[in-house]
């Protein structure tokens, strides 16, 4: 077990707390603690219960037990044949509820009028925030738009539909009362696209989360085969390619390599992540995988793809697994190109990473070595690691920010009258 001489966990109320209006959270992305959803769960893991109400379209909230305890949990029927959105037809269909949503907004009358919201929170995520925007405009309320991908790109509308899809969104964007980008990359090439500013909110950690005091005494010992690990679900197909490069290198120099997140056998086997120096572990909680993390291992890693037709996502995008990465104080291996979001945030922040900019495994290998060769810089990152991820990722602070920006947007926030008369 972890001793608990290296954690602390960090429960804090948000200060804003006892001024916060009632919020509606109006999406397709449920609030919900299942892989994928954890990140909106995480950001309003700690809004007072009796303030918040959940307003969900086609894609539902997973079981009970994994929802946020308290706030009421609801349902629009926002596609008629939900069906169609896995089919051939899913881009067609997609630009028909593009076409409709908005007149949608008739759907959220009931919970309007039982919950009388002050601000509307929404992902731009399939077609949901076009409801939520309707719905703002209707009852005049503030509209918080979280970004976390390029939608324009993302939405899957045939291709004569991309430039009017394009607009919808830019119109969506500049009109919201916040824009709430998943990075610093994405909120300045949005500004430039759309000419309105964005804030950035990276992904927060858990509440509850348990973060290390301080790193493994073990880095600081020296010893010449160290423990690499990755955790987390293999969303990009290089992602795959990038691990089997790592499994390989380090079968050649007598490291072991352990992964969590579930990986199929025949992904693992197609992409060589395999050998006695490798560990697949099933999917597990958060909580389990960080646990076993920093008893077992030395180097956590994180890919970015170098592939060109990724470029765009890994430039705007953010891996979130930094934000438990560093919870851990380990040292971390970032590869990925310079134009990546994990490269400029392992930039910025020197001394907590090893960087790897180059797509040439021979790179990779030569920061393995300088890893193993000094157990000075090893325990250096991760304390590193720790400082900037509290600092970044910290519940409390992520959370406190979004709360601020919620609260400023209705004029007497601690007051009982209604904005939406």
């Amino acid at each position: 077990m972890i001793g608990t001489a290296h954690f602390a966990g960090d429960m804090r109320p948000s200060s804003t707390a006892f001024q916060l209006p009632r919020l509606l959270y109006l999406s397709d992305v449920p609030p919900d603690s299942t892989p994928g959803n954890a990140a909106m769960y995480r950001l309003l893991q700690n809004y007072p219960s009796e303030r918040l109400r959940i307003l969900l379209g086609n894609i539902q909230s997973g079981t009970p037990e994994a929802r946020l305890r308290g706030p009421r949990y609801d349902s629009l029927r926002t596609a008629r044949f939900p069906r169609l959105i896995t089919t051939r037809f899913a881009s067609l269909y997609g630009a028909c509820l593009y076409a409709t949503t908005p007149w949608k907004a008739g759907l959220a009358g009931k919970a309007i009028e039982e919950f009388r919201p002050q601000a509307i929170f929404t992902v731009a995520h399939t077609f949901g925030w076009l409801i939520a925007d309707a719905v703002a405009q209707r009852y005049g309320l503030p509209l918080h738009l979280a970004v976390w991908d390029d939608h324009a790109r993302q939405a899957g509308l045939p291709s004569w539909a991309r430039a009017w899809g394009e607009r919808r969104f830019a119109d969506v964007y500049r009109r919201a009362t916040s824009r709430l980008c998943i990075s610093p990359n994405m909120a300045e090439l949005f500004e430039q696209r759309y000419g309105v500013p964005g804030t950035v909110l990276y992904p927060p950690r858990a509440a509850d989360l348990v973060v290390a005091k301080t790193p493994p005494p073990r880095l600081g010992n020296p010893t010449r085969q160290l423990v690499f690990g990755f955790a987390g679900s293999v969303n990009y197909g290089p992602y795959a390619a990038m691990l089997g490069t790592l499994a390989r290198i380090l079968g050649e120099r007598g490291h072991r390599f352990v992964v969590f997140g579930g990986l199929k056998p025949e992904v693992a086997h197609k992409h060589g992540i395999e050998g006695p120096h490798v560990v697949v572990h099933p999917m597990l909680p958060i909580e389990a995988v960080l646990a076993r993390i920093y008893e077992q291992v030395d180097v956590l890693f994180a890919p970015m793809a170098f592939d060109p037709e990724f470029k765009h996502d890994m430039h705007i995008s953010f891996p979130s697994k930094l934000t438990d990465y560093t919870a851990v104080g380990l040292p971390l291996l970032i590869w990925g190109p310079p134009y990546s979001s994990a490269a400029r945030w392992a930039r910025e922040n020197p001394g907590v990473a090893a960087l790897v900019q180059q797509a040439d495994p021979a790179a990779l290998g030569g920061a393995i070595d300088e890893l193993t060769s000094s157990p000075a810089q090893r325990l250096a990152m991760g304390q590193r690691a720790l400082e900037v991820g509290n600092r970044m990722f910290d519940h409390a602070a992520v959370t406190g920010l979004l709360h601020s920006i919620i609260a400023a947007s209705v004029s007497e926030p601690g007051a009982s009258g209604d904005s939406n008369k």
